[in-house]
């Protein structure tokens, strides 16, 4: 019987350690989520494609320049817009959009827009 306790309470240890340990991954993925559509003025250049680039502080992006979401031509070439999902709510996001042409050479950042997250 003390042989089932004592295992039962190693369990209820490790349980509570690992959630300690690993606490802010484990609440961040019950955080409230939210998306927001982007739309922006298409590139009257040859282009081939457009990058979109976000971060919560400005012009501090978490995407390095040359990574950023490739989305292409978008399925509306004339109107471009793209959705990105899975944006902390009460968060206030910057976004900046880049143009690249068929050698995949980049552009400079747009001007930059910020959207609080609700």
């Amino acid at each position: 019987m003390k042989t089932k306790v004592y295992v039962s309470v190693v369990v209820v240890l490790i349980i509570l350690a690992s959630f300690f340990i690993f606490q802010e991954q484990i609440l961040s993925s019950f955080k409230a989520k939210s998306e927001i559509t982007l739309e922006w003025d298409m590139n009257t250049g040859p282009h081939a494609g457009y990058k979109i680039y976000y971060g919560t502080e400005s012009n501090k992006y978490l995407q390095a320049k040359g990574y950023g979401i490739d989305v292409g031509l978008t399925a509306t070439p004339n109107q471009p817009k793209h959705t990105i999902k899975d944006l902390e709510v009460g968060k206030t996001y910057y976004f900046a959009v880049t143009t690249y042409d068929s050698s995949r050479t980049e552009s400079d950042f747009s001007g930059e827009v910020s959207k609080a997250v609700k």
